[in-house]
């Protein structure tokens, strides 16, 4: 696969920076409550808990999109994708998944999927020799995530502004940062507070028959955004702490 056959992903919570950056990527993701205007290449991600409380709102919420022009949408959890494919649109299977072998990318087909991202638990090697029924994507930069809560950790701190898209954080004993996500409706996602980073390394995915590169956004300012875009177009090394996650495992 040549590089330039490749497409760029991202993957933000704000839509303000996202359209200051839209005519970097090819395709922009925003959470499904975060979108406010339509365009050919956006989609809305969905969160990854739904329960049958709040099953009508997002429902409601998707009409909406719909409306503004969103035809794709990328899922986070099995349950959604029969609902969201119900309502006419396009499904992207997410990291939320852990779609980790040729098996799990068989069963998201099958479901109706028209593309997935692989996990970002998968070593290179892992990926280049899994079977791809689909369009695949990996993410070559972003602090992951490492858990959803139910409770609201800033409101336990007494931080809390009932404000989805607000960012806290979290340190421990060793006083290493981990940065706190409020999701829809009230849970949070606590962050790794140190970046996966490929992007010095994205040729090593040349020959895994990968579809798109995903930088995944979260708590980076617009001028940490714009570096890490150039870095990305230019295979700088990083220059802040990070890490290789799984990939380079052997």
């Amino acid at each position: 696969i040549k590089p330039d056959s490749i497409k760029t992903h991202m993957i933000f919570r704000d839509s303000e920076i996202a359209r200051k950056f839209e005519d970097q990527g090819d395709m922009i993701w925003l959470p499904l409550f975060e979108i406010k205007k339509g365009g050919e290449k956006y989609g809305a991600y969905l969160p990854s808990i739904v329960t049958d409380s709040e099953e009508e709102r997002v429902i409601d919420r998707l009409r909406e999109i719909k409306r503004l022009g969103i035809s794709r949408v990328m899922c986070n959890n099995l349950g959604h994708v029969a609902p969201c494919l119900k309502e006419g649109f396009s499904v992207s299977g997410g990291w939320g998944l852990n779609l980790y072998n040729a098996s799990s990318l068989k069963v998201i087909k099958e479901m109706g999927a028209s593309e997935a991202t692989v996990s970002f638990e998968n070593t290179i090697l892992q990926i280049r020799h899994m079977k791809k029924p689909l369009p695949v994507n990996v993410i070559v930069y972003g602090k992951l995530p490492l858990m959803t809560t139910e409770n609201c950790i800033a409101k336990n701190a007494g931080k809390c502004t009932d404000i989805t898209g607000e960012t806290y954080n979290l340190t421990d004993i060793k006083n290493n940062n981990f940065p706190v996500l409020c999701e829809y409706p009230h849970r949070n996602i606590i962050l790794n507070g140190i970046p996966l980073y490929m992007l010095d390394r994205k040729n090593e995915f040349l020959s895994c028959g990968i579809s798109a590169f995903t930088l995944l956004f979260t708590t980076e300012s617009e001028g940490e955004i714009s570096e890490i875009i150039r870095a990305y177009k230019t295979g700088m090394p990083p220059v802040t702490p990070f890490t290789r996650g799984a990939y380079r495992k052997n």
